[in-house]
């Protein structure tokens, strides 16, 4: 081998790994892109789930509001235990 073919022979090798280089690189972003649009569509699922139990968790508390109000425990006492405020009351007093 002649030394210019040995220079030639470098600066081919110098250009097939800088395009080696560029191309494992460019690979890695593209796959790392790919991940983060895989992790913003379970974010997003995951925020759409955290809405609808939000939302339920409120129309639960909203319904255990509704039967511990005075009104509705009343009207199931009447309704379902057959029960009624007494006519007479008598006072005891404790000595």
């Amino acid at each position: 081998m002649t030394v210019e073919f040995a220079n030639v022979l470098r600066r081919w090798a110098l250009v097939f790994a800088i395009c080696a280089g560029a191309a494992a690189s460019g690979i890695q972003v593209a796959s790392h892109a790919q991940e983060t649009r895989g992790s913003f569509v379970r974010l997003t699922k995951v925020q759409q789930q955290r809405d609808a139990l939000l939302a339920e968790y409120s129309r639960l508390l909203l319904e255990r509001a509704t039967l511990s109000s005075y009104r509705h425990v009343g009207e199931t006492a009447r309704a379902r235990l057959s029960m009624r405020f007494p006519e007479d009351v008598t006072t005891v007093v404790r000595r």
